[in-house]
């Protein structure tokens, strides 16, 4: 039990339990049996088990002087102004009281047993123990040699260190004086003086030893000395070959920096450790901007899967065209160690150099189009409807936005995917992160994969040097819209299929994962079922992309809210080209007439044209294109979907007119009981019509 236990130690921990009590009627000739038979010199007299006094031998002694019989009762001559102790009191807090033997009680005074002088010196000798035992644990596992003389020079203990580098037995130098054996130990002059000497070198054979000599002091009185000393002769031997290598790098450093090529070290993991003034004149930086940064990851890890020299064409950021070749250098065990770059200007190469600059040319442009595409953002906009068909497709799109699930949008060129997708984000708890738009049909093959994904750097001549991050890296906590999927050449289509499933893409040129947390969300104007029979899609990825398909419908299928549309893109465009133009009721009953191929969007530039065209206030019908003028009015059930209808058998016509109908109908009402009604027929022979055709075209809507 050590010093910083027995602080905390109770009395309850050590007391005696077991403790010979009297009642206060007892005789004095009982006690003094007692006494006789225990080794005790103290009982304590309890009345119903509380303490009411204490009875000692010189109690019984000084009683039967006095005159008191012996049949007398203790209570005469008992001590009853006694002290008595908590049991949960420190063992430290007792130990200076006066009194050898102290009753414990608990609240109600009663008696829990005894703690003496004896059972304190029990524990603290223990403690002493301890101390001591741990002090010369401590002593003895010091590396240094530690010996301590008295203040006649005889040793008083030394450790195993000691012995071992002054080459003594275990125990030999106990007892003895200092100079027979340690003469040099210096000692005996620090006891005279009284001061302590440190770092003093001292000669011991071939051996030098480094000491600290201090006198030991008690009361203001020098008692002895202590001397702990070092074997430096090991460190004398480092010093000199660090001596020598500090030669030999200064030497490899000036060779380095002699070469005309320039050169680059950097550990195995591509961290640059150091370059040449040749590598800051050919790459255009200086040793600051790149010391501790990472060399290629290319380069790097190509000679790392090699396991030898690698050589790349790179162009600097001074206009230089560079041959760049990475050699390994391995350890004693044939583990990669070293990156060793050198650099060759390689500018006099005319025919390179002017490929290398077409293609930065090239990259360039379609970088700088690429960020503008990337800039666009949707302007702030509200999916405006009366129809029940557009209120369930908005519904939907709510009710899906609060699942990560990948959505598949499909409708018509203009009919407003990209403003559902917006929504669908907006109301998602990735809302407040980036989201990020790709139209697969705007960018050029080429370059797509390393859009979608990104680049390591020095992926491809003309790459930048610092690499680039994909849309999906850009997209980190948001979304990414993946506009017009269909046009996916089917090479991508598989890398995509596998950054969905796994949650991990590769960039151009790297070497290994990196993990993405992006929501999917993805539209097409086209018939992707089509396309998969047709061998132009992956089935596989068209079954990831349509976890929850949405069709959005086109506008000539809620035509009803072409007067709201027409209005609020008129009060926008008036705003924003400050005008006040109005339409007149001839005119939206004419926008209402056409059946808009181009859906909202062709809408939207129409009244654009026309804020912008129109000479007077009022846009009348007159004023309006001829194709939108000139439509005719249409009455009853439109099928705008109705595929055109090849000459054949009439019965198979007739069966494809009657799906086409009933599909049209459902997307107009919202729901098949509705549709029926329009329909004039039973909503059973609806379901088994369209279940015969195809069921999963009544997905979401209510029976």
């Amino acid at each position: 039990m050590g010093a910083a236990v027995i602080a905390d130690t109770k009395v309850k921990e050590v007391m005696t339990r077991e403790v010979y009590t009297l009642p206060p009627q007892a005789t004095i000739a009982e006690a003094a049996a007692i006494f006789k038979r225990k080794p005790i010199d103290g009982i304590p007299i309890t009345d119903d088990g509380r303490v009411v006094g204490m009875v000692t031998k010189s109690h019984i002694l000084n009683g039967i002087v006095d005159g008191l019989g012996w049949d007398k009762p203790v209570k005469h001559l008992m001590a009853r102004d006694i002290l008595c102790i908590d049991p949960d009191r420190s063992v430290y807090e007792i130990c200076l009281l006066p009194v050898k033997r102290l009753p414990v009680v608990d609240r109600n005074q009663k008696l829990l047993g005894m703690i003496t002088k004896t059972d304190l010196m029990r524990v603290f000798s223990g403690d002493v123990r301890y101390v001591k035992e741990r002090l010369s644990t401590i002593i003895e596992s010091t590396h240094n040699g530690i010996i301590a003389v008295s203040i006649d020079g005889r040793v008083i203990t030394h450790n195993s260190s000691a012995s071992r580098i002054l080459g003594l037995e275990a125990t030999s130098a106990m007892g003895k004086h200092i100079d027979e054996v340690f003469p040099e130990s210096g000692l005996l002059t620090v006891i005279a003086t009284g001061r302590a000497e440190t770092g003093v070198q001292v000669s011991l054979g071939k051996r030098t030893l480094l000491c600290n000599r201090t006198p030991l002091i008690k009361n203001d009185e020098v008692i002895g000395a202590v001397g702990v000393f070092q074997d430096i002769s090991e460190l004398e031997a480092i010093s000199r070959q660090l001596d020598s290598f500090r030669k030999l790098s200064n030497q490899l450093h000036a060779i380095i920096e002699s070469s005309y090529d320039g050169i680059c070290v950097a550990s195995s993991a591509g961290s640059i450790e150091q370059v040449n003034s040749a590598y800051e004149r050919l790459m255009g930086v200086s040793k600051e901007e790149v010391l501790g940064k990472t060399i290629g990851e290319d380069l790097v890890g190509k000679v790392r899967m090699q396991r030898m020299p690698v050589t790349l064409m790179q162009r600097t950021a001074t206009g230089k065209d560079v041959l760049v070749t990475g050699s390994p250098i391995f350890n004693e065990d044939g583990h990669l160690c070293k990156v060793v770059t050198n650099v060759r200007d390689m500018t006099e190469l005319g025919r390179l150099k002017r490929e290398l600059e077409i293609s930065t040319e090239l990259q360039q442009r379609y970088s700088t189009e690429l960020s503008l595409l990337r800039g666009e953002h949707l302007n702030s906009q509200v999916v405006l409807t009366e129809h029940s068909c557009m209120k369930g497709i908005i519904e939907m799109a709510l009710r899906v936005a609060a699942f990560d699930s990948t959505v598949l949008i499909l409708g018509e060129t203009g009919v407003g995917k990209e403003v559902i997708a917006k929504m669908i984000h907006d109301h998602s708890a990735r809302k407040d992160g980036p989201f990020i738009k790709v139209n697969c049909a705007a960018i050029p093959e080429t370059l797509l994969e390393s859009e979608l994904f990104g680049y390591a750097p020095g992926a491809f001549t003309g790459a930048s040097r610092a690499g680039k991050p994909g849309m999906f890296e850009l997209a980190k906590g948001g979304t990414i819209f993946l506009d017009e999927i269909a046009e996916l050449p089917l090479s991508l289509q598989a890398k995509l299929l596998r950054v969905l499933q796994e949650q991990e893409v590769f960039k151009v040129g790297g070497v290994s994962p990196q993990k993405i947390d992006v929501r999917v969300l993805a539209a097409s104007n086209k018939d992707l079922e089509k396309m998969v029979e047709a061998g132009a899609f992956r089935n596989d990825l068209y079954y990831r992309l349509n976890v929850i398909p949405l069709t959005v419908p086109p506008l000539r299928d809620h035509k009803e809210d072409i007067p709201l549309l027409a209005h609020t893109y008129l009060q926008r465009f008036n705003s924003r080209y400050r005008t006040d133009k109005r339409l007149s009721p001839g005119a939206v009953d004419q926008l209402c007439e056409y059946s808009w191929p181009g859906n909202i969007r062709e809408l939207a530039h129409t009244l654009e044209r026309l804020v912008i065209m129109t000479k007077g206030e009022a846009i009348e019908a007159g004023n309006l294109p001829k194709a939108v003028a000139h439509a005719a009015p249409t009455q009853g059930l439109m099928v705008g979907t109705c595929p055109a209808l090849d000459v054949g058998p009439l019965k198979e016509a007739i069966g494809e007119f009657e799906q086409a109908l009933i599909s049209k109908a459902i997307q107009q009402q919202g729901s098949i009981r509705k549709a029926a009604k329009v329909l004039e027929i039973d909503p059973s022979t609806v379901l088994r019509k369209m279940r015969r055709s195809n069921g999963r075209q009544l997905s979401g809507y209510e029976a």
